[in-house]
């Protein structure tokens, strides 16, 4: 029983002196988080580290289009000027454009529009910036991407009504 112990023992202290496994650290996950937050100085932290300014989530968000989409403009500015792809496309071609229209984001629209953002970008399911902002009523972003180029889709505020059929005599 003893030496049954000791072993014990013997055993315990091997685990005790082992390294303890850790996560490891990704700096582009944490980029993508920052982004989301709003977190200006912890974002250029990890760009200084050698976090990649266009690194992908799963659904291929970058951080740009994290950041446009919260309304954190001061980082969507850090990220551009440390070029970010303005017209990166997600997993459904959406942008960070498109994201700041539905965000509501009219700083940061006029960002991403100053930097060549592509105003006429539509994602898989047709939705462009434009009508982002006009189906939620974000009326200075619509003026903004208008004065930009943005073509209307259609499918803005305005609805189309529909033509009474003529009744046979």
């Amino acid at each position: 029983m003893i030496q049954v112990r000791r072993l014990f023992f013997v055993f315990f202290a091997i685990l005790l002196s082992m390294p303890v496994a850790t996560a490891a650290r990704d700096i582009n996950v944490e980029l993508i988080d920052a982004a989301r937050q709003g977190r200006l100085d912890m974002a250029r932290s990890l760009l200084n580290e050698g976090a990649d300014v266009n690194t992908v989530n799963a659904s291929g968000k970058t951080p740009l289009m994290s950041a446009a989409y919260f309304g954190n403009e001061r980082v969507v500015r850090l990220f551009l000027s440390a070029g970010a792809d303005v017209n990166a496309k997600d997993k459904g071609e959406s942008t960070a454009l498109i994201a700041a229209a539905f965000g509501g984001n009219l700083t940061v629209v006029q960002a991403l529009v100053a930097e060549g953002a592509d105003v006429n970008a539509k994602s898989k399911a047709g939705v462009s910036a434009l009508k982002n902002a006009n189906t939620r009523g974000f009326v200075q972003i619509a003026r903004v991407l208008e004065d930009a180029g943005a073509e209307s889709d259609g499918g803005g505020g305005k609805k189309k009504g529909k033509k009474k059929k003529k009744k046979k005599k």
